[in-house]
């Protein structure tokens, strides 16, 4: 032990000397008053000794009410009641009943030499101990619950706790978390209670669950903690982030593939390449034979497009320098761009991604909650205001088939182990329908929630580990998948179009209007000469 409270022990009497000779380090409480209002904190308390001193061989009322306050969450530590006068059977029971209802499951009434403890299953029972080993081995005791009824409530929120119906057209109750609760009721021989959702509206339903743990009337529910909420839950396996699940960005217009294997920046270089070579072509034929500038220019173009033209005669090092440069440009360019446009019609091109939170503020996607998480996610103030402003509800069971089909028209927000699952169901597409924003909007515990004071919370919380451990929580997880795609809520989605789709007539809408601007250029340039020819005839 690190720590040592004793609580009411001002009138122990002569034995004050011994517990200040102690060498462990420890705190001393007086609860007789009703204003009293203490808690253990800290990570020192994990391995506490809590020692109450019952003058009367029975609880003060100040310490009945004050002890589940000071101990919170730790009713799990040993707890040690020392009675001034030997204890009637009916203060035992009244004493030992106490404790269980606190949750105080490791507790040992001493008096004069006397140990006492009590069984807690199936019912609580005072039992006499003539050493203290027979204590400690009271804890492998404990982990039998001799069908003990551990309750559960049905959420029937998948894929931790849900219903569906098996191949013999039976409906059973499956998830991970339940099957994991289940197990642990096999494991301590205990029995199973399932105890049904309460009805009304969804906010309504959530406040009703969260009733009944108050009033310790369910003891688990299988659903990760949200850490705003006011209740207690088992050791977290995990911590789960709640993300975005938005549609994956539009393939781009197909008349667009001509123009996207090159930058705009290299576009422009090689336009003003090509204007650059006529002239110089131009300038430098012009001292010895006429030239014409079309001519020129449809040089410079048919060397850029790496095509034949008839034979070009070479007077100086300039042209043979020029037509070098050209030529091995325009097969460099040339098959550079076959390459990428090839490239580029296998895989696809999209519009530009979501990849930011901040970028949501332009999505025309709107989100799509339950009227209880609609509440909670308008709360997020550091998320765009377009974001928040386009979010709606609806029911349940139609968020869960637009969801589980991963719809386009919505954005979904999702904790990790529910997201995880709904993107496998795109493991055989060519392009997924949803991608994750991986910037967290909040966290919750992959936990159980639990009823407040859980007797049994310590036994349980080592089953957790252990199962998370050895990778049998994982094993879980798989076999729902497995499950959920059998039944029918997931499925292995595939391509509707097929591999090979031909070129339509958008495909060729930038071919056709550089086609046409091409005519219309030269057409005007034709004019322009007619008019310049008939111009110097006149002078």
């Amino acid at each position: 032990m690190e720590l040592n409270v004793f609580i009411n022990f001002e009138e122990y009497g002569g034995e004050s000397d011994t517990l200040q000779a102690l060498d462990t380090p420890q705190m001393q409480l007086e609860l007789k008053s009703k204003a009293c209002s203490y808690r253990l904190t800290g990570n020192i308390t994990e391995r506490a000794l809590v020692v109450v001193y019952l003058g009367q061989s029975q609880l003060h009322p100040a310490v009945a009410e004050h002890l589940p306050q000071l101990l919170g969450e730790l009713h799990q530590l040993q707890i040690v009641f020392v009675c001034r006068e030997e204890p009637t059977s009916w203060q035992q029971q009244q004493i030992f009943t106490y404790c269980y209802q606190s949750g105080f499951l490791q507790v040992l009434l001493i008096h004069r030499g006397k140990l006492y403890t009590y069984q807690p299953y199936p019912s609580i029972r005072a039992v006499e101990l003539f050493n203290l080993s027979e204590y400690l081995a009271r804890e492998r005791q404990i982990r039998n619950f001799y069908g003990f009824p551990i309750r559960t409530i049905i959420t029937n929120i998948s894929p931790r706790d849900f219903t569906s119906v098996d191949h013999k057209n039976r409906l059973v109750r499956t998830g991970y978390l339940y099957h994991g609760l289940k197990e642990f009721t096999v494991r301590y021989n205990a029995t199973l209670v399932e105890v049904p959702l309460p009805k009304g509206e969804v906010i309504d339903r959530y406040q009703g669950v969260l009733a009944l743990l108050f009033a310790r009337e369910i003891d688990f529910v299988s659903y990760p903690r949200d850490l705003r909420w006011p209740v207690q839950s088992t050791v977290p396996i995990s911590i789960l982030n709640e993300f975005l699940l938005v549609p994956h960005a539009p393939p781009i217009a197909r008349y667009l593939y001509f123009a996207k294997p090159f930058a705009w920046s290299l576009w422009l270089i090689l336009v003003a390449t090509v204007f650059y070579v006529t002239i110089m072509l131009f300038v430098v034929r012009s001292g010895r034979q006429r030239r014409q500038m079309g001519v020129c220019f449809l040089r410079s173009l048919c060397h850029f497009l790496y095509i034949s033209n008839h034979e070009t005669r070479i007077s100086v090092w300039q042209d043979l320098l020029t037509y070098l440069i050209l030529t091995l440009s325009g097969f460099i360019l040339t098959n550079v761009y076959l390459a990428m446009l090839s490239s580029m019609l296998t895989s696809g091109l999209y519009e530009p991604q979501y990849t930011t939170l901040e970028s949501l503020a332009k999505a025309p996607y709107p989100t799509l909650h339950d009227d209880f998480y609609l509440a909670t996610f308008k709360k997020k103030t550091f998320l765009p205001e377009p974001v928040l402003r386009n979010s709606l509800s609806t029911d349940l069971a139609t968020l869960e088939k637009l969801r589980n089909g991963l719809d386009s028209r919505y954005m979904y927000c999702l904790y990790e182990d529910r997201m995880e699952l709904l993107l496998r169901q795109q493991y055989l597409l060519k392009t997924p329908r949803s991608k994750v924003i991986r910037q967290s909007l909040g966290v919750a515990l992959e936990s159980y929630v639990v009823s407040n004071r859980l007797p049994y919370l310590r036994v349980f919380n080592e089953y957790a580990r252990r199962i998370q451990e050895h990778g049998i929580l994982d094993k879980m997880k798989m076999d729902t998948w497995r499950i959920m795609i059998n039944t029918g809520l997931l499925t292995l989605m595939r391509d509707e179009e097929p591999a090979a789709k031909a070129y339509d007539l958008e495909f060729y809408f930038i071919a056709f209007f550089l086609w046409a601007a091409g005519l219309t250029l030269s057409v005007l340039v034709f004019v322009w000469e007619l008019v310049k020819q008939r111009h110097d005839n006149r002078s």
